[in-house]
């Protein structure tokens, strides 16, 4: 039962994946509902101990702080930007448990949550609908401009949040992720926490070809083509005897 289960979710999610836009809305509502919903329930459980954020000196991500490899909790940059009452959006918020920590600081900004999935849309609304300045929209990574047009025009900046959602993406549309948002006459932060593959321990990031998490994009090299300006680009490796994947923080601008 369980072979035939997986088979079909497989096939299911071949069919998704080569639709185009329209027909994978009404594909994801029956692909993702369940799945969607216990991922994302999954990932708000699974909340430090230290709580969330961790304060600094309570939790590590390899032999780092995590709020130096995650640094978006205290950092200079974005609290500037949220005082300044910029637009908030963060692409594959899952569970929601980040945006809303920021939504809960900042209660008069406005916040868009996006999600591909409308189980993970229907959980973080369950969970973080009280904060009244959050909207929650289904979207995937590549149509976040188009379906929140009138919010991003109403803002002269604007912050994306990617934080472990671009593995996910089509390696033929990741640059789309950030071609989407040239058009405006925008100031655009984006702030991004991934993951990337290290090869037999060399700690090299490379462009690679898989369909489904793909962890070998290199985002700073997709984010300076699309003509973002590289403000903060950092890499945190795991010790040499593991084969872990190494994180990376980016912050990318694009300006007026």
């Amino acid at each position: 039962m369980n072979f035939f289960k997986r088979l079909y979710e497989r096939i299911y999610e071949e069919i998704y994946y080569l639709s185009p836009y329209s027909i994978r809305c009404k594909l994801a509502f029956f692909m993702f509902s369940r799945k969607g919903y216990e991922w994302a329930k999954a990932n708000d459980l699974d909340l430090s101990k230290n709580g969330y954020p961790p304060k600094r000196g309570l939790e590590k991500i390899y032999d780092y702080e995590f709020n130096d490899v995650i640094p978006i909790f205290d950092n200079s940059l974005l609290k500037n930007l949220l005082i300044e009452k910029s637009l908030f959006i963060q692409i594959g918020a899952s569970s929601g448990k980040d945006i809303a920590y920021f939504a809960n600081k900042y209660k008069t900004n406005e916040f868009i949550y996006t999600d591909v999935a409308f189980g993970a849309v229907s959980y973080a609304n369950e969970r973080y609908g009280y904060l009244k300045n959050i909207k929650f929209v289904q979207s995937g990574a590549t149509e976040v401009a188009k379906i929140n047009l009138n919010s991003i025009n109403r803002h002269q900046k604007v912050i994306l949040l990617f934080k472990g959602i671009t593995s996910y993406v089509d390696p033929k549309k990741i640059s789309l992720i950030f071609k989407q948002f040239l058009g405006f006459n925008k100031d655009i932060y984006i702030f991004l926490c991934e993951s990337v593959e290290t090869t037999n321990n060399q700690k090299k990031i490379y462009e690679g070809k898989m369909r489904y998490m793909n962890f070998s994009y290199n985002y700073k090299k997709i984010a300076e083509s699309e003509n973002f300006k590289t403000l903060i680009w950092k890499r945190f490796d795991p010790p040499k005897e593991e084969k872990g994947l190494s994180r990376v923080f980016g912050i990318f601008h694009k300006k007026a």
